[in-house]
This record gives C-alpha cells, sequence and structure tokens, in this order.
C-alpha cells in the first residue's frame, strides 16, 4: 500500500495507475483513490517494486524493494510523489575543463532520475569513441565508466538526447563535458640539427634539437652536450 501526490507534493493524485512488478513481470495493478491511497491485497511473499503514472500532471514515481518475508507483512511505500520532468544530469566528475586527470580515474555521472541503461553515454578523443566499462548504480541515478584513459589528452564526456529514464522519457538535449589527462609520456627529441654524421660543418653552426612537447626544465644548461668524437 501506499500514497501517492502529483508533483506539487500535496494533491492526491486521484485516478493515477499503480502497477505491481516482480522484475519486469507486471503482477497486479490499482487505482489511487480520493485521498492519494492504493492498496494490493492478496499479493504472494516476495520482493516487488510499483510504479505509478499519472495522466493528468504527466508525471511518473515508482517505489523498490517492497519485500513480504512471512504473512502478514505489509509493504508500505510512503508518499510517492511524482516527477513530471524529464532526466537531466546532476554533475559528471571530472569537473567539465578539468586538467590532469588521472588515466584511470573513473567518470561519474549522475543524474535527476534513474536511467533504464548505460546506451547513450560515451566518452570520445577527437571525435572518436573509446573503450570503457560503464556500469550503473542500484538505484539507476548514477552512471560510472571505468578505464585506462589516452594520456596528454582532452576527452570528452557526451550525453545524447537518445538516453532513456525507466519511464520513457529522454533529456531535453545532449550535453558534452570535457577534460584532459595528465601527461605521463617522456618526451623525445624527433629531429637534430646538423643531421647524424654530417660533414663539412661550420664550426660556428648552431646546433639544434626538436622535442615532441614542450619542455618544463626551468634551464636547458646540461640537456644538450657536445663532444669531439671519441672523447
Amino acid at each position: 500500500r501506499g500514497v501517492v501526490h502529483r508533483p506539487d507534493g500535496a494533491t492526491p493524485a486521484v485516478g493515477a495507475t499503480v502497477k505491481l512488478f516482480v522484475g519486469s513481470t507486471l503482477k497486479a495493478t490499482a487505482q489511487v483513490v480520493t485521498d492519494g491511497g492504493f492498496v494490493f491485497t492478496g499479493v504472494p511473499l516476495g520482493t516487488y517494486s510499483a510504479t505509478a503514472f499519472d495522466p493528468i500532471s504527466d508525471a511518473y514515481g515508482r517505489a523498490l524493494n517492497l519485500t513480504l518475508a512471512q504473512n502478514g507483512d505489509l509493504a508500505d511505500t510512503g508518499v510517492l510523489v511524482l516527477d513530471d520532468t524529464p532526466p537531466a544530469v546532476v554533475s559528471i566528475d571530472p569537473a567539465d575543463g578539468a586538467i590532469g586527470v588521472l588515466r584511470t580515474r573513473p567518470i561519474v555521472i549522475t543524474f535527476t532520475d534513474p536511467i533504464a541503461s548505460t546506451s547513450g553515454v560515451t566518452l570520445k578523443k577527437a571525435g572518436a569513441t573509446q573503450t570503457a566499462t560503464k556500469s550503473l548504480s542500484a538505484d539507476g541515478r548514477v552512471l560510472t565508466m571505468t578505464g585506462t584513459w589516452a594520456d596528454s589528452s582532452e576527452l570528452t564526456v557526451e550525453v545524447a538526447a537518445t538516453v532513456t529514464d525507466v519511464f520513457g522519457r529522454h533529456p531535453a538535449g545532449p550535453l558534452t563535458s570535457r577534460f584532459t589527462t595528465v601527461d605521463t609520456t617522456a618526451p623525445t627529441v624527433t629531429t637534430v640539427s646538423p643531421v647524424d654524421d654530417a660533414i663539412q660543418i661550420s664550426n660556428s653552426s648552431t646546433i639544434v634539437a626538436s622535442f615532441s612537447e614542450p619542455l618544463a626544465n626551468a634551464s636547458v644548461d646540461g640537456l644538450i652536450v657536445v663532444k669531439r668524437s671519441g672523447i
């Protein structure tokens, strides 16, 4: 049993439909009466979930883990305040614009409403989808992506408008968030001028070494050492 209110939190959702499930199997249906209450009787022992829909406010609600362990048990949902807004992202961690993010740091996306699956959420680098393991929390509100991300890279978390909550609703639009991973690859020498084995080079020529990335050294003294052959 329980009570269902419309999104204002006070008005009984008279006429709303409440459905009782075991897993994804529908077991019974009830209507909300004038005081906002509903009740199921003659229900076998087990663990149930209940969903409520009010066509007047076009709003949904649900209750999970309603357990009847022995004869005489009563499972009460309490007051279900229905939700009439589409799912939206509350937060993404790492935050948009974060830099120096560890390559193994989980990406955690929190939603306002429980979503039905991890579909529609991707991680990309320069438009290419990156490999990630995705999982949902027990309440469906938190999606976590784990993996080993490319180093020294700007990565984009994309939440598509195709994301679906457990009531079949979609976000108002897509959302993106970007972060940059820490640089763990040592710089390498890409070119040296004069080139290796060059001959007849003027003793006043400038020696230039190019690296694969900017160097952070405060001084370049000692980074390049010139020696005579055999010395």
